[in-house]
């Protein structure tokens, strides 16, 4: 497994609109890729180096099948959620994509065709695509914390990840377990600016969505229980991890040598 190493000191951004949810679970390296989701912006520091896993690397979703298929065998039921499990990182079959989207509550044809993003998709993500619906997050979020989250920090998308769905981009983010690695430093000042569309030709830029119907309350709800049940096995993975640093590129000043190591997933 393709993984970034984020070092101790680094600073990452997130943005909020009430005080209650300054601290979270979701971040950037570029402040910037944060304002759509509040109007006030806290910086925090990491307090230890963070291994994030890669979501955008091709390989990614395969291994995450795998996984979802030994936890099957362990608890039968979790079948069902597979779909939204492997949602927020996009099926390779575009129509079947589309119509499950429909299905959840999604119309896929209230945004116009953006050629640019499915292109992006078909060249560099293997046309998967990154439609982000808050709660189908928090469990894929919740369900990698069970398979990974021994070797692992959180996961990654250092790069902007498409939304066939939407037709647009999503921007570069982190999302850690565990947010007591992160040490609040300061709320920024914040230009005031007038607009946020991107330029004619480029595709925009998306935030996560919140659907609230019965399907998408019912599959919070199984998760939750089987959740329960997986928490309480005794869970191993044999999980090979290759850590890559996060450089300049990457919209921070670290820089490390890139080195590999590998574990066993240790018990849960």
């Amino acid at each position: 497994m393709n993984t970034r190493l984020l070092l101790k000191g680094s600073l990452i951004y997130r943005s909020y609109n009430d005080i209650s949810n300054r601290e979270g679970f979701w971040f950037s390296l570029d402040k910037t890729d944060t304002y759509g989701y509040g109007s006030h912006t806290a910086e925090f520091r990491l307090s230890r180096d963070l291994v994030l896993a890669d979501i955008t690397n091709p390989l990614f979703y395969e291994q995450l099948k795998d996984w979802l298929k030994d936890l099957t065998s362990r608890v039968v039921d979790l079948k069902q959620e597979h779909p939204f499990i492997l949602f927020p990182l996009g099926f390779d079959d575009i129509v079947f994509y589309k119509d499950f989207a429909r299905l959840i509550g999604i119309d896929v044809d209230a945004f116009g065709l953006s050629p640019v993003v499915h292109t992006e998709s078909l060249l560099y993500f293997g046309n998967r695509s990154r439609s982000s619906i808050r709660q189908c997050d928090i469990k894929m979020m919740e369900i990698l914390k069970v398979i990974i989250g021994t070797v692992c920090d959180g996961i990654c998308s250092l790069n902007k990840f498409p939304d066939i769905i939407r037709n647009g981009m999503h921007h570069p983010e982190i999302s850690v377990f565990d947010n007591t690695h992160l040490e609040f430093v300061q709320d920024v000042a914040r230009p005031v600016i007038g607009g946020s569309l991107t330029a004619d030709d480029s595709p925009r830029i998306l935030t996560a969505m919140n659907l609230d119907n019965e399907i998408i309350r019912n599959y919070v709800n199984l998760m939750d229980e089987n959740l329960v049940k997986l928490r309480k096995m005794n869970l191993k993975f044999d999980i090979e991890i290759i850590k890559h640093p996060v450089e300049q590129g990457d919209n921070t000043i670290i820089t490390k040598k890139m080195f590999r190591k590998t574990r066993k997933r240790a018990r849960v």
